[in-house]
C-alpha cells in the first residue's frame, strides 16, 4: 500500500505524521504524570516537580488532541504530510521542552 507524501488543501485527507505526533504528545504527558505519581509515592513529598511546566505539558497534550480531531478528516485519504504538520511538529517540540523542565534538577 502506497501512502501519498502530500495532499493539497482542497481534498479531504488525514496525515499519518500528525496522528503520530499527537499520539507521542499524549504518551509523553502520561509518562510524566506516572513518573510524578511514583516519585510522590516513593519520596512522600510533593515538591519534586515544577507545576507550571507540568500544566504546560498537559495543555499542549490537550491542544494536540483537539487539533487532531478538528483538522484531520479520518474518512478521507491517508497521506504522510499535510498543511498542519508544521503546527503539530511545533506542538511536539514544545511538549518535549515542557517534559524536560518538569522535574527539578538534582
Amino acid at each position: 500500500m502506497k501512502i501519498p507524501l502530500f495532499v493539497s488543501t482542497l481534498t479531504y485527507a488525514w496525515s499519518l505524521m500528525n496522528a503520530a505526533l499527537s499520539a507521542f504528545c499524549v504518551m509523553y504527558a502520561a509518562a510524566v504524570i506516572a513518573r510524578i505519581r511514583s516519585r510522590i509515592k516513593k519520596e512522600h513529598k510533593s515538591g519534586v516537580f515544577r507545576p507550571g511546566w507540568l500544566a504546560m505539558a498537559i495543555v499542549l497534550c490537550i491542544v494536540s488532541v483537539i487539533l487532531t480531531v478538528l483538522t484531520q478528516e479520518m474518512k478521507g485519504q491517508m497521506v504522510l504530510l499535510d498543511q498542519w504538520t508544521i503546527t503539530f511538529a511545533a506542538i511536539f517540540v514544545l511538549e518535549i521542552m515542557a517534559v524536560a523542565f518538569v522535574f527539578e534538577p538534582g
